[in-house]
């Protein structure tokens, strides 16, 4: 199975989702 398109990732840190700390990506085949 292939996993493409857009993603988001964050960190569990509490401290850190206070600060937005989140990126996103876009998987291409």
């Amino acid at each position: 199975r292939d996993f493409t398109g857009p993603y988001v990732a964050h960190c569990h840190n509490l401290a850190h989702e206070d600060h937005a700390m989140m990126f996103g990506w876009e998987i291409t085949p």
